[in-house]
This record gives structure tokens, sequence and C-alpha cells, in this order.
């Protein structure tokens, strides 16, 4: 060993002592070299599959025209506002609300005492799941064509079902969405949200929550949301709008989503599980896999946004755990988009995918903060 160093130092003019050295790439390009274990134990994916195992293919789902699909937890302050509303909408379109107890242990149910003799209104009770096993039930129980989901703490517009139907009729259209309003509690201020009418021209610009929406019935045939982890909507946009078919928008305000303080996403910030986010992303596209779901440069975009959402999302983890998301993340940009497109007009895009295909975290973490 010590002849060869020798002979290259005579040929390259190079000390032997730097020529053996290991070879050690840039820091900003260093992938980080810590272990995983310890994410996975304070933040364990306990995320599931929202791909069904058995499909819901002809179930008998025309009895009513919309099902309005309520999980209800813990939502005594604002229930009796979301019901409501819920019950007085203007339209002859015929429709059920499917309320779904999760459990509460609350007086919910008693703040709505005078609504639940409407022949339109329906009960499931079950034990605590989360928001997700509630529409789920919800889903597996609803009689009609088209579905709704509406949270507990918000309320509608009179007019949602008619306008959100009328178009979904007109046009035959698998998913019709509606625009919104954020009501900020606190001060009572409703700010409106931007949507154009028609057909959207790109899928993966549209707003991902999955409220404000109709769903035709079929799209969750082979779908569910995903239970165990936060920030379930995440399938609307992964799943349920790639499926489908015709997409219509609908300009005016039809939902009005309550921001309040100690909301379920607000806390998510604040601990750990803030993790989520970047676990559902990987199962999201796992999920995309298993129903065909074609990958186009538009998802690819997406994809590396939501990402770069999740590094925004986990601003209050430690460093060690936010390099651990990244070697996970990486692999996994790996695995779905293993090559560059040069063509994309996004130069933030375009660094972000080269940083996460090289491992390359110190960029990463820079285009992360400000994409």
């Amino acid at each position: 060993m010590g002849r060869l160093l020798t002979a290259l130092s005579r040929k390259t003019g190079i000390n032997k002592l730097m020529l053996a050295l290991p070879c050690l790439p840039s820091p900003g390009k260093q992938r980080p070299s810590v272990s995983t274990g310890e994410l996975r134990k304070l933040a364990p994916d306990r995320g599931s599959t929202a791909v069904r195992e058995k499909s819901r293919a002809g179930f008998v789902h025309d009895r009513f025209d919309l099902a309005i699909i309520v999980p209800v937890y813990q939502a005594e302050s604002y229930l009796y506002q979301c019901v409501e509303s819920l019950v007085n909408q203007k339209t002859e379109i015929p429709y059920q609300i499917i309320l779904v107890d999760d459990g509460t242990t609350d007086r919910s149910f008693e703040k709505i005492a005078c609504f639940l003799q409407d022949e339109k209104i329906s009960v499931i009770h079950q034990e605590n799941r989360g928001p997700s096993a509630a529409r789920n039930r919800g889903i597996d129980s609803a009689q009609a064509s088209y579905l709704c989901f509406v949270d507990s703490d918000d309320f509608v517009d009179a007019l949602m079902v008619e306008r959100l139907m009328k178009r979904a009729i007109q046009t035959g259209a698998d998913v019709v969405v509606g625009n919104f309003s954020y009501y900020h509690e606190n001060t009572g201020r409703i700010t409106k949200n931007r949507l154009e009418d028609g057909r959207p021209k790109n899928i993966y610009d549209l707003y991902g929550i999955t409220c404000a929406k109709v769903y035709h019935s079929r799209l969750f045939e082979r779908v569910q949301f995903p239970e165990g982890n936060l920030y379930e909507d995440s399938i609307v946009k992964h799943l349920l709008l790639p499926m489908a078919g015709e997409i219509q928008c609908v300009s005016e305000p039809v939902y009005y989503y309550r921001i309040r303080e100690k909301s379920r996403s607000q806390t998510a910030k604040s601990d750990y599980r803030c993790v989520d986010s970047t676990w559902i992303t990987f199962r999201m596209a796992e999920d995309r896999r298993k129903l065909g779901i074609e990958k186009t440069s538009q998802y690819r975009n997406y994809y590396l946004r939501q990402i770069a959402m999740n590094f925004q999302r986990q601003a209050i983890l430690p460093e060690k755990m936010k390099r651990e998301i990244f070697i996970l993340t990486s692999d996994a940009v790996k695995q779905e988009f293993p090559k560059e497109d040069r063509q994309e007009n996004s130069r933030a895009l375009r660094r972000l995918h080269r940083a996460l295909l090289s491992g390359d975290y110190k960029t990463y973490r820079r285009i992360c903060f400000w994409i």
C-alpha cells in the first residue's frame, strides 16, 4: 500500500498523506449518517392503507341523491350550528344526514335533540376510533349516489346541496368541488377562498380538504379513509381526484371552515404527531401503485411540494429527527421518481428533486423553507 501511495504521489504531485485520507463528500451534500430507529420510536407509523381489502362494487346506493356524513366527537360547542345548517338546506334534492357518534363523552347529542326526529337524520354509535373510522362507517351506511363530508365544528351555506348536486347532475361529474370560506372563531371574520368555476386545469392545484365537495360513491368502492394517522384528507389529492373522470368546480362559497386555536391540525404541529404527514405521504404513494394510478409530471410536482410542506409542519422537531426524516424521504423519492426532469419549469422543484436524489440535506433544507 505504501509503495502504491508513493507512486501515485510522484505521478500526481499530491502529498501521499492526502491520498491516504478517505474520500468524503462536501458537507452540504453529505447524506446524514443517523439511524431512523429513534424516529420510529418517538413517532411510530400507526396508519393503515386507504385501499379496501374487499371492494364495495355492486353496493346499492340510490335511495337518496346525496349522503352527508358528519363524524361527531366532543363537539357540543359547535354541533348545533353544524346540524342546523344541514337540516335547513334550500333544495328539492333528496339527501340524508348521517351523524357518526365516535364515542363522544360530552353533551353533543343533547344539544341537537330537537333535530333528531327529522327523517333525514340517522345516528350511528361506535367506540372512539378517530375521524377516519367514523367517515368509513358513514360511507358503509350511506344509501346515496353521492357522498359529502362535513366536520362537526364547521357549517355550510343554505344552498350547498343545491349548488353542488345541480352541477353533478348536469355534468355527470365524479367530483364537484365547491368554494369555501374560512370562519375565524376569535374574531368572527370570514375570509373567502378563490376558486375558478368549471373544469380545473390541474387537479393538484385544488385545495386538499375533504369537505366542501361531493364525490360519486363509486370512488369509494376500493378506497377508504386511512385510519391511525393524522392528515387523512391526503386521500383527496393523492387518490380520489386522480381516480375521478369528470371534475367540476363551483365558484360560489358553500362551506365555512372554522379556524380555532386548539384544532387537531394545530395541536399536531406542536408534538411528534406532525411526523404523520411524512408517513401518510409515503403510504399514499404506495396506495397509488396498488390502484394503478398513473404517475404524471403534475403528480411529481405535487409530491415534491408535499415533501416541502411536511418539512415546514415539522419545524419544531429536533434536528436529528429532521435528518432521519430526510433519509427516509430521499429513499422514497428515489423509488417514486428516480430521474430528474430537466424540462421542469420550476427551478425550485428541480433543485429540491436533485437534492433528494443526491442526498444533499443542506440544499433540501434551504429550499423547503422557501418553496
